[in-house]
């Protein structure tokens, strides 16, 4: 009788643990999970709004490079001017100065407006020199757009 009292004690003492213990390690794992998961789901969407943001910065500066090119009216190509330097360094800013292709990005961008302001004379002269300019900046875009597009679709 002795016996049998000490196992019903035992069986109500891991009842308890079953019924009461394993739902909140359970649901401490399923916390653990749904947080990471939230926490990736943030930064990846951020990751998005930041190559959507950049991919936008590069192609408005391009394009002001290339309307500041074709552009006689002074107003106008000093306009395109101010819009083309904003973008470059809303890009910059955009950009991490470790990464070695963001810095390359950037310097790219600095010697086509370079070439702009100071040929702006003689922009007919510069127009096969710029679109070359501007064919090695899509060239390192692109490089570095895909990188964190390859990055957005692992979800980290």
């Amino acid at each position: 009788m002795c016996c049998e009292k000490m196992n019903t004690g035992n069986t109500d003492w891991i009842s308890l643990i079953g019924t009461i213990l394993i739902p909140i390690i359970i649901g401490f794992i399923t916390y653990i999970i749904a947080k990471k998961q939230i926490t990736n789901t943030g930064i990846t969407q951020f990751r998005q709004q930041w190559i959507n943001s950049l991919r936008d910065t590069l192609s408005l500066f391009i394009a002001r490079v290339e309307y500041t090119i074709i552009q006689e009216d002074k107003v106008k190509i000093k306009e395109a001017f101010r819009e083309m330097v904003e973008a470059e360094y809303k890009a910059e800013m955009l950009l991490n100065p470790v990464e070695d292709d963001h810095n390359e990005l950037v310097k790219k961008m600095r010697e086509i407006r370079k070439m702009v302001y100071e040929d702006e004379s003689e922009v007919s002269k510069i127009d096969d020199k710029i679109d070359d300019e501007i064919d090695e900046l899509l060239s390192i875009s692109k490089r570095v757009l895909k990188r964190e597009w390859n990055v957005v679709k692992k979800g980290k």
